[in-house]
């Protein structure tokens, strides 16, 4: 059976998520408790490791002009109770574009640069990623394995990491008409 969630805002203002758990036939829809009411919220992601732990980001640009505020939302509990926090780690005017969580413990955010969470989403810890790179998307295979898509310097790239982010290597450069905003790999 395949398990979908979608985080965004509900007609209230009100951040919610949408799930499935069979496959798609049936979706529930849940709000988020603890959630801000920018208009509209933008660069939503969301990435849940297993059934009852996700970690959900947002950027609000409702407050003044031209500065953002990042904010994050954790569930350990099957989406039941949200705990909304300022991430630790990141810029408070961050714009978190994507985020991968291979665990319910050790998550990856893509913020122009790529931070990693060990402790669910509470804090982050920016990684090293070869200069020039900026980054809005990742996506892990494993603990170990993860890639991100970006702008290296003028071109696109895909950076890669094979040893749980200790190193970021550039993997590929893409032909720099196309603007990189996701990806997602699978083992």
């Amino acid at each position: 059976v395949l398990d979908c969630y979608v985080f965004g805002e509900g007609a209230s203002s009100t951040d919610e998520i949408v799930l499935t758990t069979d496959g798609g036939l049936h979706w529930t829809d849940k709000t988020m408790s603890g959630g801000t009411s920018s208009s509209p919220p933008t660069a939503l992601s969301i990435s849940c490791p297993d059934a009852t732990h996700c970690v959900a980001m947002e950027t609000d640009y409702s407050g003044s002009p031209g500065a953002p505020s990042a904010y994050e939302f954790v569930t350990a509990d099957g989406w039941t109770t949200w705990r909304s926090l300022q991430p630790s780690g990141i810029a408070a005017d961050g714009n978190p574009s994507g985020i991968d969580c291979s665990t319910d413990s050790r998550c990856y955010l893509a913020d122009g640069s790529v931070y990693v969470s060990i402790d669910g989403g509470t804090s982050w810890s920016p990684e090293t990623l070869p200069g020039g790179t900026a980054v809005s998307a990742v996506s892990c295979a494993s603990v170990d394995v993860c890639r991100a898509v970006g702008i290296y310097g003028s071109p696109n790239a895909v950076v890669a990491t094979t040893d749980g982010g200790a190193d970021w290597v550039i993997q590929s450069i893409i032909p720099s008409d196309v603007y990189l905003q996701g990806i997602d790999c699978v083992t």
